[in-house]
């Protein structure tokens, strides 16, 4: 709530007084930080995150995806997205692959991105396809 009404520091408030924290508290403040431009604050915390020993979902990787994304951190991105399958054994998902397409061509990677496109496991959808054009 208090992201949606633009209040970061009542989120992140509300969050630092939480006795118990659970993957939902954790997603909520991942995916609140970066809408705010608080790009490298999302990505200490989702660290945290995964320090406290809380596996994220695969709602939190898109957060942290989108927060590489805004930041154009093509690295770091590239390193969440290969933690999803070899560090929690997850399977991607369509909106994980669509992170990264956004993710490469706001880098204006544009080659590189219809080449990840290209070699996606999965069938892209129009979500996809539009968010490559609209980078191209």
């Amino acid at each position: 709530m208090y992201s949606q009404c633009g209040s970061v520091e009542g989120l992140i408030r509300v969050f630092g007084e939480m006795p118990d924290r659970n993957v939902l508290t954790w997603m909520a403040l991942v995916n609140g930080l970066p809408v705010h431009g608080r790009i490298q604050e999302a990505l200490r915390v989702s660290n945290e995150m995964r320090e406290s020993g809380l596996r994220p979902d695969h709602i939190t990787f898109c957060g942290v995806l989108v927060a590489c994304s805004h930041g154009g951190l093509v690295a770091e991105g590239w390193q969440v997205f290969d933690r999803i399958e070899n560090e929690y054994c997850m399977e991607p998902t369509v909106e994980h692959y669509g992170c990264m397409v956004d993710l490469i061509g706001r880098a204006g990677l544009i080659k590189e991105t219809f080449e990840f496109v290209e070699k996606m496991p999965i069938r892209p959808n129009a979500v996809i396809w539009r968010t490559l054009l609209g980078e191209s």
